[in-house]
């Protein structure tokens, strides 16, 4: 099960989280920003690193040529619409479109800084502590969680976008199922962490005012942990997005 023991208590300021998810164009903090925000002053000291690539449009570039390589490569859900017309309201219908839209959009981007965090971290000081001495400190009592929440056993739940789905039980139960029967979902997801790293090694981090000292083994596994999950959330979202859009597609022929 995905357990970010890796987050804890938000530590960056207010005010600079809040203006790196208004700049992605988010309404939350994706797993990357959570991670670097709970180790006082990185999310600070990374959005200066990277902030001048989101002002020319290079972060933007690299998650949409990382979204439509997955979208190519993925084979679309079953018909997932006539289930959601069988069992929800229009509205709760669109609210479930509404999460995979958003996550679709806005996963590549948190994908990218990963990847970016990788090379951020290897620049500063660092110790490392062993791992026997590594103790869970998770507190999301300051993180809102999206909606619910679910295990999605072997896709490693919540990720926000899983805890997002949970809200209607029955479907979330049906996408785990789908990705469990989808031969080559591990492979597709290896490969979009393989293209992210790919496509950042493009972008321009800044020169640091200062490095300062930081636990790199822990941020290191908590931001590769973080790479996998947004992987395996491309991966599923696009999925079932293409698979609305073929359906949707078909309805719209029945009815011409």
């Amino acid at each position: 099960m995905y357990t970010p023991w890796h987050i804890g208590r938000i530590d960056a300021s207010p005010a600079v989280l809040d203006v790196v998810t208004r700049r992605i164009g988010s309404s939350f903090a994706g797993d990357i920003l959570r991670i670097l925000a709970s180790h006082k002053g990185c999310l600070e000291s990374f959005w200066q690193s990277i902030s001048l690539s989101f002002e020319t449009n290079h972060i933007q570039y690299a998650a949409a040529r990382l979204r439509n390589g997955i979208d190519m490569g993925i084979s679309p859900c079953a018909d997932h619409l006539s289930y959601l017309a069988g069992r929800y309201s229009r509205e709760q219908a669109r609210q479930i479109k509404y999460v995979v839209e958003v996550f679709y959009v806005l996963e590549p981007v948190f994908a990218i800084l990963a990847t970016l965090a990788q090379r951020w971290i290897a620049r500063q000081f660092c110790f490392d502590t062993p791992a026997s001495d590594h103790v869970s400190h998770c507190d999301d009592s300051d993180i809102p969680m999206c909606l619910g929440e679910i295990d999605f056993q072997s896709i490693e739940a919540p990720h926000l976008f899983y805890s997002a789905l949970a809200k209607w039980p029955d479907y979330a139960a049906m996408v785990r199922n789908e990705i469990e029967n989808t031969c080559d979902f591990a492979e597709h997801a290896s490969l979009a962490v393989r293209e992210a790293q790919s496509l950042s090694e493009d972008i321009t981090l800044s020169a640091p005012e200062s490095a300062y000292c930081i636990d790199k083994g822990v941020m290191t596994r908590s931001i590769e942990q973080s790479s996998e999950m947004s992987a395996k959330v491309m991966v599923t979202a696009t999925m079932l997005r293409k698979g609305f859009l073929i359906h949707e597609g078909g309805e719209r022929e029945k009815r011409r």
